[in-house]
């Protein structure tokens, strides 16, 4: 295991990005025939990432894995697992707007896993933090690990215990699926 971040984040409108593309990620194509609604990986080259601080950090945790990890610890109260297909060069950590960015060496695979884990949505939620000024109170994990040759498996929910990653969950079960060939999981 390969720790490629782990700092505070800053978020806006509750959301960062993982982006291999020039492209901006659109919020409802993102997580177009999605299970989960926390990590938007609909289209190819990018993942959408919610959080539930809407302005200000939060803390991020990036790690990169030989293999598939065992199940996530109980402490993380929310996790859910999506495809991810890089479509550029590099890959790049992203905040709202682009204003930050942090290259990503992810080690030049051309197809992972990743497993995104959240802690204290519930609880941050109840804060609404809206001011870069306030404490990081939500903690995030992303881990990616390679799949080789293996099938893509589609987007899952494995954990979800707050109001705020059901509210999500829904919202990504409405956004109709894309059509076959714009679908990332078959990229």
């Amino acid at each position: 295991m390969r720790i490629i971040f782990d700092a505070l984040m800053p978020v806006s409108y509750g959301q960062f990005y993982v982006n291999s593309d020039d492209d901006f990620l659109d919020l409802p194509a993102a997580f177009a025939g999605q299970e989960n609604g926390l990590c938007g990986a609909a289209v190819a080259g990018g993942l959408f990432l919610i959080t539930a601080t809407h302005t200000g950090h939060v803390w991020l945790r990036i790690e990169l894995l030989e293999a598939e990890p065992a199940p996530a610890e109980p402490g993380w109260e929310e996790v859910v697992e999506a495809p991810f297909v890089p479509t550029g060069d590099g890959v790049w950590l992203q905040s709202w707007g682009g204003d930050d960015d942090w290259e990503l060496d992810l080690g030049g695979h051309a197809a992972y896993r990743v497993r995104y884990c959240a802690t204290d949505m519930a609880r941050c939620r109840e804060a609404e933090r809206t001011s870069y000024d306030q404490p990081a109170r939500d903690r995030y994990l992303m881990q990616f690990w390679p799949v080789g040759d293996e099938a893509p498996r589609p987007d899952a929910v494995l954990r979800q215990t707050s109001a705020q990653a059901a509210y999500w969950h829904g919202f990504a079960r409405e956004q109709p699926a894309p059509a076959a060939e714009q679908r990332a999981d078959l990229a």
